[in-house]
């Protein structure tokens, strides 16, 4: 596993054909691990590549009518990219993390992570 920009995540999404692995939500701080990947992976029953079909300011469609919005979630304080290989196989993830805060109205709201997984087709 090694860290890359979420720039570069975004050229390698770009750049070939990929499939989504897996969009998985955590309460609390989750941290990505080649592991983790794999475990997706194994959960994942097909794997469906699909190319950019358009892009815009922000964010890339897909050709199955599919989007992916280059903004990281509102409340969310930080947004890291990963590249991994496993097996020979190359993927990306996105790991969005939003602390625990009081909205408006006073509600607690939870710490949460979401981990966004694609595999490549290189």
């Amino acid at each position: 596993m090694k860290e890359i920009s979420v720039t570069e995540f975004f050229r390698r999404i770009k750049g070939a054909p990929t499939a989504k692995v897996g969009a998985t939500d955590h309460q609390g701080m989750m941290c990505v691990s080649d592991d983790y990947v794999e475990e997706l992976l194994a959960k994942t029953e097909q794997l469906t590549f699909r190319k950019v079909s358009k892009v815009q300011s922000n964010a890339f469609m897909f050709e199955d009518n599919s989007w992916i919005w280059f903004a990281k979630p509102r409340n969310c304080d930080s947004r890291n990219a990963y590249s991994h290989t496993i097996d020979g196989l190359s993927f990306v993830s996105l790991v969005d993390h939003r602390p625990a805060y009081e909205n408006s109205f006073g509600t607690q709201i939870s710490e949460r992570t979401t981990i966004l997984v694609y595999q490549l087709a290189v």
